[in-house]
């Protein structure tokens, strides 16, 4: 896996190596590698919402084990929803 950035927009990536050779070495695209720590920090400070896309809230009330049951369906949901 290497880190990219684009130059004109300033997006991060983390792609496969083999991605990652054929973007940088297309120069037009724009995209440079850049430090792993770049894209962790971008992370770290980023919501970790994908395009406007929101997680419904699971109430509190209820046990971790439906919790994580009603995650995984909605993971699952937002998925399908892709292909």
């Amino acid at each position: 896996m290497k880190t990219l950035k684009n130059r004109q927009t300033g997006k991060l990536k983390r792609v496969s190596d083999k991605e990652a050779h054929s973007l940088v070495s297309m120069g037009y695209l724009g995209w440079d590698y850049c430090p792993k720590n770049e894209w962790k920090t971008f992370r770290k400070n980023s919501p970790s919402q994908v395009e406007g896309e929101k997680l419904e809230e699971v109430p509190s009330n209820i046990s971790d084990k439906k919790v994580r049951k009603q995650r995984k369906e909605q993971k699952r949901q937002k998925y399908e929803s892709r292909k």
